[in-house]
């Protein structure tokens, strides 16, 4: 590509942003995130249009009002196509949590994206505080859409064991279909006490 020789690299050892918030996502006010070995490196065409871009982040912390930091490693690499942006790559891992990806985006800012999400249940009930003594690992397999209708996401989840209270369910799969205004989830087999389980939850 004519921008291949162009490339840039910026290199931080450590960064520190307290009660910082981030507009149009929803997010909460005041979130404290550090970076430690964050590595960022960009290519450029003639006209200075960034092209390619590869980030890595050896450490990072994020903290919000109310909630357990979350930490972790991340690398992702996405390239210019057309009017929009491809993410060929994107790994997150952390204590109990991994999630590997990939998404594009279009001019018109619809993006599509999709990851495979693995988690220790154990870490999800202490980041969100459910009380539950949940255990096990769970794997959700996410495709996600965003843009003129709101946000779509669908998943397909299973575990070979999971506990709630003392209560183990095995062989677990089941499917995930969320958007701005309904839930839909579906559990189409698990085995709980010796038989067999299924069920549907709607929220609207």
């Amino acid at each position: 590509p004519p921008w291949a020789g162009s490339w840039a690299r910026v290199v931080i050892r450590r960064l520190e942003l307290r009660r910082v918030t981030i507009a149009h996502l929803g997010l909460p006010s005041g979130l404290d995130l550090k970076a430690d070995n964050a590595e960022a490196s960009w290519s450029a065409d003639a006209a200075g249009i960034v092209r390619a871009a590869v980030v890595r982040v050896g450490g990072f912390a994020v903290k919000a009002p109310g909630v357990p930091e979350v930490s972790g490693t991340l690398a992702a690499r996405g390239r210019r196509a057309g009017q929009g942006w491809e993410v060929a790559h994107l790994r997150a891992s952390g204590h109990g949590w991994d999630i590997k990806g990939k998404g594009a985006s279009d001019a018109q800012g619809t993006i599509e994206a999709r990851a495979r999400v693995t988690a220790e249940l154990a870490t999800l009930d202490a980041l969100l505080a459910v009380g539950a003594d949940l255990e096990g690992e769970v794997r959700a397999d996410i495709e996600l859409t965003s843009g003129e209708n709101g946000v779509r996401c669908s998943a397909a989840v299973s575990s070979q064991s999971v506990a709630a209270a003392g209560f183990a369910v095995t062989d677990l799969v089941g499917r995930l279909e969320a958007s701005r205004d309904r839930l839909d989830a579906e559990i189409l087999h698990a085995t709980f006490a010796g038989g067999s389980v299924t069920g549907t939850y709607a929220l609207a």
